[in-house]
C-alpha cells in the first residue's frame, strides 16, 4: 500500500471514529435515563421516595378552583453503570444531573394544544447490577389557568452525567383532568375545627371547601 493510501486510510478511520463519538456524546439516549412514573405526594407529610415500589399515579386531577398548576415529583430511572474505582483513584461520572424538561400539552386525540420548558432539579444514582438507580426530578406539568377538560401531560427530561455527557428521556405521557371544584369536600363546612394539612391542594385528592376561592355556601 502507497503511503497515500495509507494516510487516507488513516483519515477516513479517524474521521469515522470522531463522529461516532461526536455522536454518542450529543444524540439521546433514551434507554439511560428514563422516566418511570409519577409518585404520589401524601397530603399530610409531603414526604416522597425515590422508590419505584413506591405508590404512584397513573393520572391526575387538577381542581382550578383551588389550583392553577399541576406539579409532580417524576421517578427517573438511571441504567448507565458505575465507573468510579476508589482504588485506581477514579470518580464517578455515571450519575445524572437532571436540569429542565420540555412539556406539551395534547389533547384526548393527540393535537397539541401549546408546549413550554421549565427548569427543574434532581440527581440520579447509576445503576447497581442489573438494577436503575432512580432518584425524583420535581416537574411542572401544568403552569397556566386551563381549561376544564381532559389533557395529556407529555414530558421530556434532559440532564448530563458528572462525567459532561448530555442525555434525554424519551417521551413520557400522563392523563390529568382538570375541573373546577370536583375536589371540593363540603363535609367539613359545618366544622370549627381547623382544616387538615394539605401539602398540594387542588390536586388529586379532596379538599376541605374551606380553603378554595368557592368557599362554604
Amino acid at each position: 500500500m502507497s503511503g497515500s493510501l495509507r494516510h487516507r486510510g488513516a483519515f477516513f478511520l479517524f474521521a469515522t471514529t470522531a463522529a461516532v463519538m461526536l455522536a454518542s456524546g450529543c444524540a439521546p439516549n433514551e434507554s439511560s435515563l428514563f422516566i418511570r412514573q409519577c409518585q404520589a405526594v401524601p397530603q399530610d407529610t409531603c414526604e416522597v421516595t425515590a422508590d419505584p415500589t413506591a405508590f404512584s399515579r397513573p393520572s391526575g386531577v387538577l381542581d382550578i378552583a383551588f389550583a392553577a398548576r399541576y406539579s409532580c415529583p417524576l421517578l427517573v430511572g438511571n441504567q448507565l453503570v458505575t465507573r468510579g474505582d476508589p482504588d485506581r483513584l477514579r470518580t464517578e461520572t455515571s450519575r445524572v444531573q437532571i436540569y429542565s424538561a420540555d412539556v406539551t400539552l395534547l389533547n384526548t386525540t393527540g393535537g397539541s394544544l401549546g408546549e413550554f420548558s421549565t427548569p427543574t432539579s434532581g440527581f440520579v444514582d447509576p445503576s447497581t447490577g442489573a438494577q436503575p438507580g432512580y432518584g425524583l426530578a420535581d416537574v411542572v406539568l401544568i403552569n397556566a389557568m386551563p381549561a376544564v377538560g381532559d389533557v395529556v401531560a407529555q414530558v421530556v427530561l434532559h440532564g448530563r452525567t458528572l462525567g459532561g455527557l448530555e442525555l434525554t428521556t424519551g417521551e413520557w405521557k400522563f392523563p390529568i383532568h382538570i375541573c373546577q371544584g370536583c375536589l371540593c369536600d363540603r363535609s367539613t363546612c359545618a366544622s370549627t375545627d381547623m382544616p387538615p394539612k394539605n401539602c398540594h391542594i387542588g390536586t388529586d385528592a379532596p379538599v376541605d371547601c374551606r380553603f378554595g376561592l368557592a368557599g362554604c355556601p
